[in-house]
């Protein structure tokens, strides 16, 4: 049986949908190296889960690069970055590795919509750009490499099934009970809730007026469960 050693678990929605990739180097740096093969069973892996900001600090500098971005350092805020990095998880590889893991899994690594959700990286608005309160793509590879030195593998986290919240509806009476769940054929007109802060493409349907975002987008609301109809 596959055996997590937790460090933390992210407590944010999409998991259970989550890809899991095993990150070959050629794909990310110029310099190509030989790809790190990939287990026959992940069963038979322990793999040690990492939410990475709030796991080591290994480079104070890039604590507060995403301030103007609305998510500032705040190391006391259970929903701010805390400063964890790729840099800190390459500097706990032997301590990892002495509780007898072969893998870890880190939390998702793409730039974030500005606020709460930076910290544990579940709410992408552009998912071809790193966030860089992690650190660099250097930083990444680097990484990366340290651990396939060590004989451990490395997963990214990916969810592809949500992006992190832009959009919002307009004040037309239609739009009446906004974020509440209307089930279909019914729903309501979105809108960016600022159009110069968009998710990047292909989820910013902006070649069209008004945007499309219903093209992409449910637009239902909240949905509060998994089934569907909801509550039923």
């Amino acid at each position: 049986m596959k055996k997590f050693l937790h460090h933390v678990v992210a407590s944010a929605t999409g998991l259970a949908r989550a890809f899991f990739l095993l990150l070959a180097l050629p794909s990310i740096v110029t310099t190509v190296r030989a790809a790190y093969p990939s287990p026959t069973d992940w069963r038979n892996e322990n793999i040690y889960q990492i939410l990475t900001d709030r796991f080591y600090d290994g480079n104070p500098s890039n604590d507060n690069v995403e301030a103007s971005h609305g998510s500032p350092y705040a190391p006391t805020a259970n929903n701010g970055i805390n400063g964890g990095d790729f840099q800190g998880i390459e500097m706990k590889l032997d301590y990892i590795k002495s509780l007898g893991a072969t893998a870890i899994w880190i939390s998702p690594i793409v730039f974030n919509v500005g606020g709460t959700s930076a910290y544990h990286g579940y709410g992408a608005q552009d998912f071809y750009t790193l966030a860089p309160h992690w650190g660099t793509m250097t930083d990444l590879s680097n990484m990366v490499e340290a651990a396939h030195a060590r004989g451990i593998k490395v997963i990214l986290d990916l969810v592809c099934n949500h992006t992190g919240t832009l959009i919002t509806t307009n004040n037309a009476s239609t739009n009446a009970g906004w974020p509440n769940y209307v089930a279909p054929p019914g729903g309501y007109q979105l809108q960016y809730i600022n159009n110069s802060n968009q998710h990047a493409f292909p989820f910013n349907p902006t070649n069209v007026s008004p945007p499309q975002l219903s093209s992409i987008f449910h637009t239902n609301g909240n949905i509060d469960a998994f089934n569907y109809p909801s509550g039923t």
